[in-house]
């Protein structure tokens, strides 16, 4: 029987992912407080836990952080099923020694199963005992009352079956039907992670990009910093690096102003910082030239004043 209790909201980290069998030895062991080094000494020389770390996270080990989460979510869990477990037998066990107090010695089946095979062979008793009476009406009255409860308890215990067909199909629809609801439910998170992990890495390259060419707003790269804050144990969990930092940072940067782009980007501003200067200069002259001619005019004017004046009579 899986010791492993039924997860409303399925779990999808590397422990989760484990077979049962080795889940409930971890359980066990933490149960029995365990150091966490030795858990995962344990854990890693397992082929099987190799072969899930390699199949689904890249070879990634179980890390103490894996091992911290685990505890609280999955081990809390087994430790509630666990209680419900011991609550469910000790119930049994009442049932069970009520049934023995009730039930003749050797006799299986349920208490209505034997009352019924008993009431079955009292009537069948009766039925010999009043055939065996001498003919008349009076036998024939017991033959047919004797008849009618035969029928009547033929009829219940057919209804019985039909009750217990009913409750296995709806046991059985309802396994189906719990399934698929989680099934559908694992889909559905598989596909909230993955959509994460785009996003994570698009967020990632658009910080890049907007250091690299000093075009990022203040508040883009404030909230980008603040997603991965948020969303980092998963992000880590499932192999998606985070923002760099100092001297990566500055490695990033100097390979992303690499890129033809940024170098064409560069040629671009360069050359109409080039020609945004040769517009200038002949604005330049031109003014000069301006004040020169107005220098020459005003002497000119100057000169001819005096003349004027000497002509007067």
């Amino acid at each position: 029987m899986n010791s492993e209790p039924p997860l409303s909201t399925p779990r999808i980290g590397k422990i989760a992912r484990l077979p049962a069998a080795i889940r409930q030895k971890l359980n066990e062991r933490l149960e029995d407080n365990e150091p966490a080094p030795q858990l995962l000494e344990w854990l890693h020389a397992l082929p099987e836990v190799r072969k899930v770390l390699k199949q689904l996270f890249e070879g990634r080990p179980i890390s103490e952080q894996n091992l911290s989460a685990w505890k609280q979510g999955g081990f809390r869990d087994w430790q509630r099923h666990q209680q419900i477990r011991a609550r469910a037998q000790e119930f049994l066990e009442e049932g069970r020694e009520l049934a023995e107090e009730v039930a003749a010695p050797g006799e299986g089946g349920s208490l209505l199963d034997r009352v019924g095979d008993r009431m079955a062979l009292t009537l069948l008793e009766l039925f010999r005992e009043a055939e065996a009476g001498a003919p008349g009406p009076e036998r024939t009255r017991t033959l047919l009352a004797i008849a009618r409860d035969v029928v009547r308890l033929r009829r219940a215990d057919h209804e019985r079956q039909q009750a217990e067909m009913a409750r296995e199909r709806w046991r059985h629809e309802r396994d189906l039907t719990l399934r698929e609801v989680r099934e559908h439910a694992e889909e559905k998170q598989r596909a909230a992670v993955a959509a994460l992990c785009a996003q994570a890495r698009e967020l990632r390259a658009e910080l890049i990009q907007g250091l690299g060419s000093l075009d990022m707003l203040p508040e883009r790269g404030q909230w980008i910093c603040q997603f991965f804050s948020d969303h980092e144990e998963l992000l880590t969990e499932h192999g998606i690096p985070g923002l760099p930092k100092d001297e990566q940072l500055k490695r990033e940067l100097a390979a992303e102003r690499k890129k033809p782009e940024y170098v064409l980007r560069r040629l671009y501003e360069e050359q109409a910082e080039k020609e945004a200067a040769t517009a200038a200069r002949p604005s330049r002259v031109k003014a000069a030239q301006g004040k020169s001619r107005s220098k020459s005019s005003a002497t000119e004017a100057g000169e001819a004043a005096p003349e004027r004046r000497v002509t007067e009579p």
